[in-house]
């Protein structure tokens, strides 16, 4: 398949977008039960942009880049429809510098290494105060 078109199984749509060599090239929309799954530029099947959508449930999870079918690059997630994480991601895990939020009051400045906080440069909210320096995770 070449071009536009529509993948549907049982009627049920799974995908609408750009086609190249049987596979998604380009930019598309992939749907699971009815529902936006993710929305961006596909490379062999492949999430890959530079700023795709991620979806479940129909609320958005992430938005930033992709490459080879992982958050890979700058991101940042959602959770109950609030801002969760910001900054470097790796593999799909917070890989690199990053803004970890526990609250809209509370959160930490730190560096990441597939998903575990290695240091933090500043808080704020989360001990009751605010602290700049650096800090061992832990």
């Amino acid at each position: 398949m070449y071009g536009n078109g529509s993948l549907s199984i049982n009627g049920e749509l799974i995908y609408d977008g750009q086609w190249s060599n049987d596979r998604k090239n380009g930019y598309g929309i992939s749907y699971k039960n009815e529902k936006i799954e993710y929305k961006g530029k596909w490379d062999n099947d492949k999430k890959h942009d530079e700023h795709g959508l991620y979806y479940e449930n129909g609320k958005l999870v992430y938005e930033g880049q992709w490459s080879n079918d992982r958050k890979n690059g700058y991101g940042i997630s959602y959770k109950n429809e609030k801002i969760e994480y910001k900054g470097q991601w790796a593999n799909d895990q917070y890989h690199g510098e990053g803004i970890l939020y526990y609250d809209s009051n509370s959160w930490i400045k730190a560096l990441f290494e597939n998903g575990k906080c290695l240091k933090y440069t500043e808080t704020s909210g989360l001990f009751g105060f605010s602290l700049k320096g650096f800090f061992i995770c832990g």
